[in-house]
């Protein structure tokens, strides 16, 4: 697809990958995988605890009138991240589909929709002046980058310092907030 001549997968946020969502990926993985001798009766599971990106930041149809690709991708995008590689106690993730098993159906090659961490436990927290061995990627403040010399912020909820594997009330409750479908 192109938006004012320029490919939309060409858009830093994609950065030229195909795969713009989890089943597209899924799908073109199981597709290698039974190519390269994997029984066709392989499958997937997809983790869908931070994944639902709801509240009013999400878009609910597309919107097709901006004239540059990067327009639309920031008009469109459901993933509210600024830079796909950001995983630490994203700010604005919520909680996506509920678990379930054969999710499309009993002859599709995703098995299930899993929470694998549990909405709440944070991913990490991060160095500071009394401890060192935090991760960057989770500090509010800090950057990541994504290899072709783009820096971006790290996304990470502003305000909290929480070691990976702690309840994190606020994001637990940010994660319900935004849930996608919502969460009653």
């Amino acid at each position: 697809m192109q938006i004012g001549g320029q490919a939309v997968n060409s858009v830093p946020f994609y950065q030229f990958n195909v795969t713009f969502d989890e089943n597209t990926y899924d799908l073109n993985m199981y597709n290698e995988l039974v190519s390269q001798g994997f029984p066709a009766t392989i499958g997937f599971l997809i983790d869908t605890s931070r994944n639902g990106w709801g509240g009013p930041a999400r878009p609910a149809a597309q919107n097709n009138t901006p004239t540059t690709a990067a327009a639309f991708v920031a008009a469109n995008k459901i993933d509210q991240r600024v830079f796909r590689g950001n995983w630490c106690n994203q700010n604005g993730a919520g909680i996506g589909a509920i678990p379930q098993a054969n999710p499309a159906g009993v002859n599709s090659h995703i098995f299930a929709y899993v929470w694998v961490k549990p909405p709440g436990e944070s991913d990490g927290d991060f160095p500071s002046s009394t401890h060192t061995h935090g991760d960057p990627h989770c500090d509010p403040n800090s950057t990541n980058t994504d290899g072709n010399g783009n820096t971006f912020p790290t996304g990470s909820i502003p305000g909290f310092d929480i070691p990976a594997g702690q309840f994190f009330p606020a994001q637990f409750q940010q994660l319900v907030s935004n849930s996608f479908p919502k969460i009653q």
